[in-house]
């Protein structure tokens, strides 16, 4: 992702937009927004439940100790974590979602995910990328271990250096 922002800022400044591949762009960035999402509730409930156990794997084992099984009641492992992650589900969709960079990001990722995407112009995935960008200025942690300022301060770099080239010729 590092690679695919540094080229679109540097296809900004260069106007070649046009030559950018927005898809590829679109497609890793939707990857990210839709893991950190999924991750606190904000999709449904079987997309948490792939995410959560894709970090901390299953918990059932944990659980063993209160399932049930006597003649009258049976309440099983899966049972009992499938009761768990509801809650889990339930208390994160309801904490993240009153955080207004939570529900930025789950407008952007549904505005990538909109099939009209394809009748935009240039100019707007521009903005819509910009705006993928300044998420993760803003909010953080929505691509891993990427400093947006850091990217922009080698590019203000390089490009200052051929600002000054071109203005001694």
């Amino acid at each position: 992702m590092d690679d695919i922002i540094r080229n679109f800022l540097e296809s900004s400044i260069d106007g070649t937009l046009d030559e950018f591949d927005f898809d590829d762009a679109f497609s890793n960035a939707n990857y990210y927004l839709y893991n950190k999402l999924a991750e606190h509730g904000l999709l449904d409930y079987d997309e948490f439940l792939q995410v959560e156990e894709d970090i901390w794997g299953t918990t059932r084992g944990d659980l063993e100790e209160y399932a049930t099984r006597t003649g009258y009641i049976s309440i099983s492992v899966d049972e009992l974590y499938d009761v768990v992650m509801k809650y889990r589900y339930n208390r994160f969709r309801k904490t993240f979602i009153e955080f207004g960079s939570f529900r930025e990001l789950l407008d952007l990722y549904e505005r990538i995910n909109d099939s009209s995407m394809d009748d935009m112009s240039i100019a707007e995935k521009a903005i819509l990328f910009d705006e993928c960008i300044h998420a993760q200025h803003e909010t953080g942690d929505v691509f891993d271990d990427i400093d947006i300022e850091s990217i922009k301060a080698e590019i203000d770099a390089k490009y200052a250096t051929k600002q000054v080239s071109v203005n001694m010729s």
